[in-house]
């Protein structure tokens, strides 16, 4: 990969200065001419395996190398943009023009794609629910799992201003919902029992037992694989060859499953 990366920044050095850069379409000619391609990503919190510090403190994570990789067949160097406070802010910032792209486990919804822009999805995940298994026992035992659980009295916590809000509000239209900024809090929240259940994606529930060997006997974890969640990279709306360029690298991308995602960056001293 090294010798790749380092042909692909000739190649780009030798036509800048070739001054052949006028055959690009302008919004890929204005990343390759300014020598940098700028990723917004949430700066507020790490995601294993997505973006999250390894042993040595460095930034590392599926993200991280799709950004990278981006960059290197531009000729270019990645500039990360960490300043958003919420998922929703980095796709804000795409649209504002303060980013050219958005890498930061984004959901493609429905409800964004009727305002925004993103690429095919480069990971599909599922929903599925932290269940602390206590609270769950003090519920009315009529009904099957999940009616017990669509009651007033199960509260159900979700990640604010994300696709997961409409999903809890679908799913469980009677119980009390509470939505929290990130999901590592309402994770929290289930184990301490101050909710009978969370409702997150399918990262989460891989990778509780992995990072909460402790917690495994309180909390169970149940796969929603009904309600898909498509992770996508986000560009502006009037920036069409950058999306179709992002779209072709993401289909000649080797393709893993979550599990071999997780497989490939897991390691047992470093997560956040």
């Amino acid at each position: 990969m090294g010798k790749i990366k380092a042909l692909l920044l000739s190649l780009g050095l030798f036509l800048f200065t070739s001054g052949l850069f006028s055959a690009y379409p302008p919004d890929l000619q204005k990343i390759i001419q300014s020598g940098t391609l700028r990723i917004g990503m949430i700066g507020s919190t790490n995601e294993f395996p997505f973006f999250f510090l390894n042993a040595e403190k460095q930034l590392v994570g599926l993200d991280i190398d799709l950004a990278n990789e981006l960059a290197a067949i531009l000729g270019v160097k990645v500039v990360l943009v960490r300043t958003a406070k919420t998922y929703q802010g980095v796709v804000d910032q795409v649209e504002r023009g303060e980013v050219d792209l958005g890498i930061s486990i984004l959901s493609g919804s429905m409800d964004r794609a009727k305002k925004n822009k993103f690429s095919h999805p480069y990971v599909t995940l599922y929903a599925g629910l932290l269940v602390n298994r206590r609270k769950f026992a003090e519920l009315e035992k009529t009904g099957n799992f999940f009616k017990r659980l669509n009651s007033p009295s199960a509260t159900i916590g979700y990640l604010a201003d994300s696709s997961y809000e409409e999903s809890a509000k679908s799913i469980f239209p009677n119980a009390t919902l509470k939505g929290f900024p990130y999901q590592k809090y309402l994770i929290e929240e289930v184990k301490k029992g101050t909710l009978t259940a969370g409702l997150v994606d399918e990262k989460e529930i891989k990778t509780f037992p992995l990072l909460n060997p402790n917690d495994i006997l309180y909390v169970e974890t149940v796969e929603l694989r009904d309600y898909q969640d498509p992770i996508c990279i986000f560009v502006a709306a009037e920036k069409t060859h950058l999306l179709f360029f992002v779209n072709a690298f993401l289909e000649r991308r080797e393709k893993l499953s979550f599990n071999e995602i997780i497989k490939k960056y897991y390691t047992p001293e470093a997560h956040e």
